[in-house]
């Protein structure tokens, strides 16, 4: 197991001084540049543990705790939204830290955002695909019609 794993791990620890050690030093890390914002995403249940953050009774560092849940958020792109909702589908547990609100706003607006991005493109995406991919049925019966006549197969190309 690598030390960053090693760390991620422990910010789910029952142990709030293990939690708070861990998450410094990844904020750290991420600042001089050991570490990258993607790194941290493809780590498993990094977003789980961060979320589980608000979950003990002693829960220190919030406002540090979702200025990195942001940090990676805005870096992570879709993958860091799609694992965010996982741990915490709509956002309820966040939504409950009621002492940083601003910042909890930001996570909201972030994945929104990210969430309809996504499905724009993907609509778009749709669409560009429909258009392009298939022969109309037109372009089908022709060809249809042009196999059952006996035409050469140079002559019977259709061109989209």
């Amino acid at each position: 197991m690598s030390q960053l794993s090693v760390l991620v791990k422990k910010l789910g620890h029952s142990l709030e001084e293990i939690r708070a050690r861990a998450l410094y030093n990844i904020v750290s890390k991420l600042d001089y540049k050991l570490i990258t914002e993607d790194e941290l995403v493809d780590k498993d249940c990094i977003f789980q543990n961060l979320v589980k953050w608000f979950q003990f009774k002693n829960a220190p560092a919030k406002e540090d705790v979702l200025k990195l849940i942001i940090r990676l958020l805005k870096h992570g792109g879709d993958d860091a939204v799609a694992l965010l909702l996982r741990a915490d589908p709509g956002l309820a547990q966040l939504r409950e830290v009621t002492d940083c609100d601003v910042l909890v706003q930001d996570i909201v607006n972030l994945t929104s955002a990210q969430v309809n991005s996504a499905r724009y493109t993907r609509s778009n995406g749709a669409l560009d695909s429909a258009r392009t991919s298939k022969p109309t049925s037109a372009q089908q019966n022709l060809e249809r019609h042009a196999r059952s006549s006996g035409m050469p197969d140079s002559a019977r190309t259709t061109k989209a």
